[in-house]
């Protein structure tokens, strides 16, 4: 595993981010607190891996996958534009799921302000 971007030095972060369950996909038209991002490269598969940090309605706080270029690179320009404390302090985020002109499912991310 390469770790490629993140917004934390936090290993404990780190090895839940590699090792959720929890995929993108089936938290569509959902809104969170995004605390945190780990962008990481599988070995094995090769796929590039984007993991957020989130917070829920209900307080809990839990990592959700990605293997979608669209949102690692939505995840990519919120690493860019915000700083550590951004995130700490957590920012409005939204999953959005839209469809492409020929038809395919896609998921994007949108910061809910």
């Amino acid at each position: 595993m390469e770790l490629i971007k993140k917004t934390t030095e936090n290993k404990v972060d780190i090895v839940r981010a590699i090792n959720t369950t929890r995929c993108l996909q089936n938290f569509t038209d959902s809104k969170f607190t995004l605390h945190g991002a780990i962008i990481f490269k599988e070995e094995e598969s090769e796929d590039i891996v984007t993991s957020l940090k989130v917070t829920d309605e209900t307080g809990e706080t839990f990592f959700i996958n990605s293997i979608s270029g669209t949102v690692r690179k939505a995840v990519e320009a919120f690493i860019d534009a915000f700083d550590a404390t951004d995130f700490e302090e957590g920012l409005p985020l939204k999953i959005v799921e839209n469809t492409s002109k020929g038809g395919r499912t896609f998921y994007s991310l949108d910061l809910d302000y």
